[in-house]
């Protein structure tokens, strides 16, 4: 956990962000279509996710962490 939205996060289902923090910013990339959509063809390079990584400045791996710890995104891969 890096702040108190992604601590937030971890325990309830929350779509809190803060600025400036990587965890939020991991979170939130994992929440948009472009994640989705990479994981349903199981190419962490598709171009549009690439982009949104850049843009976000944050890494694959930053997104894969950020769904182990983020209760909504548990839930929603569980579906």
């Amino acid at each position: 956990m890096t702040c108190p939205a992604c601590t937030r996060a971890a325990q309830r289902s929350s779509y809190q962000f803060q600025h400036g923090c990587r965890g939020c910013a991991a979170r939130s990339v994992a929440h948009l279509p472009q994640y989705r959509e990479a994981k349903k063809l199981r190419d962490s390079r598709h171009r549009p996710y690439v982009l949104l990584l850049e843009a976000m400045g944050v890494t694959h791996e930053d997104v894969r962490e950020a769904v182990k710890n983020d209760v909504a995104l548990q839930r929603e891969a569980a579906r």
